[in-house]
């Protein structure tokens, strides 16, 4: 027995030490460390009856601080409110790592993409806030605006979400590496959902299902920055979303297919793979949902995140057939009841922005976004049809051609022709009625420097396409306000000033061109959309003849004066020369004065002769 006990106290203590050898083996090493069940914590509060009055005479409720069950770095607020027609609700949000100290308050934002129809119209989800370190407490305010009639509103229920997404990889990467550029329509480098830390790896606790991908769904997240500034963690981000979204939502799984930060780097979203229908524009299905990480209303996506969407939306887009630049039945509008009453028909840009499946329900993605679509779509298509966009906007050369990425075009029928710059340009036909316009484009160059820049248009020739328009209406939009300039494609040629124009250094102006011209539709006068270029202007222009000589110093009434010179341009604006007048001269004489121009004196007897001001 004695023999026996040894045994078996010997096998506990070597079944303990391989327990914890196990166990040291087992734990995730830096970087690698679990991101946990991402379960969130939930309190909720109901403020029905605790209004207080501002010192300013506002009403306004303000929450307890209150300690959170465990540390957080994320927060999702839920509310529930009556507003009367009229009145208004805030809310505002705020943490504390010690219950002392406090960060700033962040205003609520309504993030459209987590509303459900079953919500109904008194519930307002709340973007993800970041607050950008591991706090234990939180506080709530809400700030009320009485209707015409003096009526309130009336908050029912507030619940606040709190976790800690800090668990987990902070710099994931990528599981496969970027498509060389032979291949540029290619899947992008993808962080797995395994490498970015979620609790289910590549499965989800709902069975996906499924739809084949026709329409491509761009949205924003809405974030702001964090309540205490520092460096974003990305990961622990989608983490958050993942669990919001999964757990709070009660989606199971994430809603967008994919995911991208300011860096440019992609995230695997919902499980299941491409065609997996996801919850994301309450219609979803036919749809892959692609979210770029943060708020883009006033300000644009970085260039790396625009970088990564288009040759994801490429890829797909290629492997689907998905036309870039059409628009087609979504199928998911046909089948939302909440899709149908903002687009009954269901006819969706095949590369749309979120407002685009449900107009007048939500601003995802944000204006930015919006102005930066067309110019996604062609980039799109310019991958799709094999080509590889430039790396950046104009930088220094501010000439765009239609083919470049600064240059954008609507989602309609164009036509192409082999003239106009670099031997390529679009064109369309114009009309006289709004209703018939479809075609529209812009040039956004980006200016390295404020200053006057005068700004030309190309004008081709030799297209062989029909009667060109006599009324192409280019709109300007400058620092100095908008402006319209119109051309006679049918009478200029070549490179046509339309005014100089002060401009912002970066993006903010553009050449716009849309195919109102005034001329009905039955005529077949054709719009060109060919290269715009802005040069500099200098107020202390300056040039220098070089090597002057004469063939004689003084010249007798009737006689010619040969004179050779260089000019050499000593300002820092573009000078452009002149044609030989033939109507002085053959052209082969170069610039031939008339005697008037020529001479200090008079015509009729000799004088000094100078050189022709330029």
């Amino acid at each position: 027995m004695r023999a026996r006990s040894r045994l078996t106290y010997a096998g506990v203590a070597f079944s303990l030490f391989l327990a914890v050898l196990v166990a040291v083996f087992a734990r995730p090493s830096a970087g690698q460390e679990s991101a946990g069940d991402l379960v969130p914590d939930q309190q909720v509060l109901t403020p029905e009856k605790s209004l207080v009055i501002a010192a300013d005479g506002t009403p306004e409720y303000l929450s307890p601080p209150t300690e959170a069950p465990r540390p957080f770095s994320h927060m999702l607020i839920r509310r529930e409110a009556a507003v009367p027609p009229g009145a208004a609700l805030t809310l505002f949000v705020r943490a504390s790592i010690d219950g002392t100290d406090w960060s700033r308050w962040e205003e609520i934002i309504p993030n459209d993409d987590l509303y459900d129809e079953a919500d109904g119209p008194d519930v307002l989800w709340s973007q993800v806030v970041d607050v950008g370190a591991v706090a234990r407490f939180w506080q709530v305010r809400g700030m009320l605006t009485a209707a015409p009639d003096g009526s309130l509103p009336v908050i029912r229920r507030i619940e606040v979400n709190t976790l800690d997404a800090t668990r987990g990889p902070a710099n994931p990467a990528p599981d496969m590496p970027l498509a060389p550029a032979e291949k540029a329509a290619g899947k992008p480098a993808v962080v797995s959902r395994t490498a970015w830390g979620s609790p289910d790896g590549q499965g989800s606790r709902r069975a996906p299902a499924y739809r084949r991908v026709t329409h491509l769904v761009v949205h924003h997240t809405a974030e702001a920055n964090p309540l205490y500034p520092g460096q974003v963690n990305w990961a622990a981000r989608v983490r958050a979303i993942w669990s919001y979204h999964a757990i709070t939502r009660g989606w199971g799984d994430i809603g967008y297919n994919y995911l991208i930060d300011p860096f440019g780097t992609i995230y695997e979203g919902r499980a299941g793979g491409d065609d997996a229908v996801a919850f994301h524009d309450t219609a979803n299905y036919g749809s892959m949902g692609v979210a770029m990480l943060g708020t883009f209303q006033s300000v644009a996506p970085p260039e790396a995140t625009l970088d990564s969407l288009v040759r994801l939306l490429a890829w797909k887009a290629s492997q689907r057939g998905i036309d870039p630049l059409g628009s087609s039945v979504y199928y998911g509008c046909t089948i939302s009841s909440y899709c149908k009453p903002f687009n009954a028909g269901g006819v969706v840009p095949n590369i749309a922005g979120h407002r685009q499946v449900t107009p007048g329900h939500t601003t995802c993605p944000g204006d930015a976004t919006m102005a930066r679509m067309a110019e996604i779509r062609n980039r799109v298509k310019q991958l799709v049809d094999g080509g590889v966009p430039d790396e950046r906007p104009d930088n220094g050369d501010l000439e765009i051609d239609e083919l470049e990425r600064s240059f954008s075009r609507s989602p309609a029928n164009w036509y192409s022709a082999a003239c106009g710059v670099g031997g390529h340009t679009y064109y369309t036909f114009g009309t006289d009625n709004p209703a018939q316009s479809t075609n529209s484009a812009t040039w956004r160059p980006n200016i390295p420097e404020r200053a006057r820049y005068r700004v030309f248009v190309h004008v081709p020739t030799g297209c062989g396409v029909g009667q060109p328009t006599a009324n192409a209406v280019y709109r300007v939009h400058s620092a100095d306000g908008d402006a319209q300039r119109a051309v006679n494609q049918g009478s200029a040629s070549g490179w046509v000033d339309i005014g100089a124009y002060t401009f912002d250094a970066g993006t903010s102006g553009a050449v716009e061109l849309y195919d109102i011209t005034g001329e009905p539709l039955s005529a077949g006068r054709v719009l060109f959309f060919d290269a715009v270029k802005w040069v500099r202007e200098d107020s202390e222009a300056s040039v220098a003849l070089v090597d002057v000589q004469y063939d004689k110093l003084t010249l007798a009434a009737g006689e010619l004066l040969k004179v050779s010179f260089t000019l050499e341009n000593t300002g820092r604006s573009t000078l452009y020369g002149q044609e030989p007048q033939v109507e002085f001269g053959p052209p082969e004489n170069g610039y031939v004065t008339a005697q008037t121009e020529g001479f200090a004196g008079t015509p009729s007897g000799p004088a000094p002769c100078s050189p022709k001001d330029t």
